[in-house]
Order: structure tokens, then C-alpha cells, then sequence
């Protein structure tokens, strides 16, 4: 739903006054809403991961950024050097917590530090943006079973929630 409503916007602010944009953006809800209603829905029971995680989150991303922005090399190339390094070390075993675990933790600190460097404190907000990530990562386990996509909208939310407030606030990062 995030990313529809994300989408849209973009539509709208592309192309303001088509009438072809209004209707994609209507038959866009109108197919999300039957989806949600066709879909069955069964109770999920509530349950979270430790918060030792989030650490792991906050610094993938970080050290993505890093290297995308220190050492120049592009985001993919990057994200999956720290991908690569969160699986070749045992995490788990040094911490006594569960491997698979931090490297999911991982990629989706890759996710956020994949973000494009649009304000001058870069490093500051992709912090915060990993932090929320990762605090949605910790509340979320089991949401999206089955899914494509779940990291990369865990991070996408919490790169949207950070911009969203620094926008609310008028922040002077941008």
C-alpha cells in the first residue's frame, strides 16, 4: 500500500493535470483494494524479534553508504560486499544468537544504504533510517510470509518515515 501510495505521488507530480493519471491512480486503489479483500485474510499471532538486531541493520547500511560514497563504488556493488562480508563472519556464533537471522538483518541494512545521497548529512539520516528499518524489522517477522520484497519495503518504510518527518519538521537537511 506504501508503495502505491509512493507511486502515485510520483504520477501526480509528474504529469499534474491528465486526466489518464487520475484514473491510473483510482483503478491503482481499486485493484489494491479488491486484492485485500480477495486475499484471505487469516489472524497472524504477534511476534517480534529481540532488538539485538537492530545494530546490525544500522550498520550494514551505514557501511554500504560508505563505501558507495567514500571509495565511489556504485550501491549494488556495495550493498553486496557488506552482504558478503555479514555472511562470511560468524556473527551468530561469536554472539550466541541466531546467524540467519543477523544476515537477513543485513540485507536489509543494505537496503536502506543503498539510498540515494540527497542531503548533506547523509550519514545522519541513513542512521535514522536504519534505525526505524530496523526497528520495524524487529516488530515484523512474519509479516509478508511468502512475499517478495519484504526487506526492501522494510527499508523503503523507514527511508519514507525519515524523509516524511525532516518534510513535517522542515528540517534543514534538505
Amino acid at each position: 500500500m506504501l508503495h502505491s501510495v509512493f507511486i502515485a505521488a510520483i504520477l501526480i507530480e509528474k504529469y499534474p493535470k491528465t486526466k489518464f493519471n487520475f484514473g491510473l491512480c483510482i483503478g491503482i486503489s481499486v485493484a489494491i483494494l479488491l486484492a485485500y479483500f480477495m486475499l484471505s485474510r487469516k489472524k497472524i499471532p504477534f511476534e517480534r524479534l529481540s532488538s539485538k538486531y537492530i545494530p546490525f541493520v544500522v550498520v550494514a547500511a551505514l557501511a554500504t553508504t560508505f563505501l558507495t560514497l567514500e571509495f565511489n563504488f556504485d550501491t549494488v556493488t556495495s550493498s553486496a560486499s557488506v552482504a558478503l562480508l555479514f555472511c562470511m563472519l560468524p556473527f551468530g556464533k561469536w554472539l550466541k544468537i541466531n546467524q540467519k537471522i543477523i544476515q537477513t538483518a543485513a540485507y536489509t541494512g543494505c537496503f536502506v544504504g543503498m539510498c540515494f545521497p540527497f542531503t548533506p548529512f547523509h550519514y545522519l539520516f541513513i542512521f535514522f533510517a536504519s534505525l526505524v528499518s530496523g526497528i520495524i524489522f524487529v516488530l515484523s517477522p512474519n509479516v509478508l510470509q511468502g512475499f517478495g520484497g519484504k526487506l526492501g519495503s522494510t527499508a523503503f518504510s523507514g527511508i519514507a518515515m525519515i524523509t516524511f518527518l525532516i518534510y513535517l519538521f522542515g528540517l534543514i537537511w534538505i
